[in-house]
């Protein structure tokens, strides 16, 4: 079986790595081009052309797929079948259609729940209970076509979303397999189509998303807090200083201790700041030109800035 693979971040590239020790590792590697990123605009390699480069895999790097050069690429190489995986860009008819096997999409999200770029940050900031793994067959729409197989996974109120990802990229990667051998057996059943009932779309992360709205309840600002930690950071100004907000989890304060915004308390845990209901308790942050730190150490580090009664705009 010539098996193409289509992804970009480090989500994908743990899939990657299991097919590597596979009888489906891929013989060419399609993922975005290096982007500038960081303070100083440097290009940055993505984690999946960082393995397929580590294992002498070719790697192809169009910025579209939509131009007859980019089909005729992938026709040259003749694949059986084309693993999806975060990948970042649109697949046209003309490629959907190109593998006689198909293009199988891995989605993290239990479809139709999530559709779109950003599935588990969107559960995690609606609060959903659990999230999960879909094994699809795409289709010309956006994460609509029908599943082959489905694993869900809860949502623990204390998890990072860095660990729910990398659960999933684990359940994900063992989904994919089993789907794949059965494929390769013939033993493998036609994929069941989604509803639309119950579909909501998962919009691609934006810089508005970063914005925090203390008039919130401190379990929603949570939530968006530690949704957007490891990607884009959720930001504040703290006395004219910029500062991101890392970790952080909900009190269970019933009286209001100050103004929305205002940091009402200390512990050895963090800062508490208030919200429309109950307070935040921020357990780690990142102060403008300095690094990642708890928040008892930049308590500790600057008390006049973090002292109660500042108020974070």
């Amino acid at each position: 079986m010539n098996v193409l693979f289509a992804g970009s971040p480090q989500f994908a590239a743990t899939i990657l790595e299991s097919l590597l020790k596979t009888q489906f590792s891929p013989t060419t590697v399609y993922t975005q081009p290096e982007r500038p990123a960081g303070r100083g605009r440097k290009l940055v390699t993505n984690p999946v052309k960082q393995l397929a480069s580590a294992h002498n895999i070719a790697v192809m790097q169009p910025t579209s797929l939509r131009t007859p050069e980019a089909a005729g690429e992938m026709q040259a190489l003749a694949p059986d079948i084309l693993i999806v995986v975060a990948y970042g860009l649109i697949l046209p008819n003309e490629i959907l259609n190109l593998p006689p096997l198909g293009c199988i999409n891995v989605h993290a999200s239990l479809l139709p729940r999530w559709r779109g770029a950003a599935p588990i940050e969107r559960a995690f900031m609606a609060g959903d209970a659990q999230t999960g793994v879909s094994i699809m067959a795409m289709d010309a729409g956006l994460d609509t076509g029908p599943v082959y197989l489905e694993q869900a996974v809860p949502i623990s109120p204390l998890e990072t979303i860095g660990q729910v990802e990398a659960n999933l990229s684990q359940i994900g990667s063992r989904a994919l397999l089993k789907v794949l051998n059965s494929i390769a057996d013939g033993t493998q059943t036609s994929p069941k189509p989604q509803t639309d009932e119950g579909a909501n779309y998962a919009s691609k992360l934006t810089s508005k998303d970063r914005i925090l709205d203390w008039q919130l309840d401190a379990a929603s600002v949570a939530r968006q807090v530690n949704a957007l930690a490891s990607r884009m950071p959720v930001r504040t100004t703290l006395r004219s200083k910029g500062l991101q907000l890392l970790a952080g989890q909900p009190t269970h304060r019933a009286t209001m201790l100050g103004q929305p915004g205002e940091i009402v308390a200390q512990s050895d845990n963090g800062f508490e700041v208030q919200c429309a209901t109950n307070t935040l308790l921020v357990e780690k942050v990142k102060l403008e030109g300095k690094g990642e730190s708890s928040s008892r150490d930049a308590m500790n580090g600057y008390p006049d800035l973090f002292a109660i009664g500042n108020l974070l705009t």
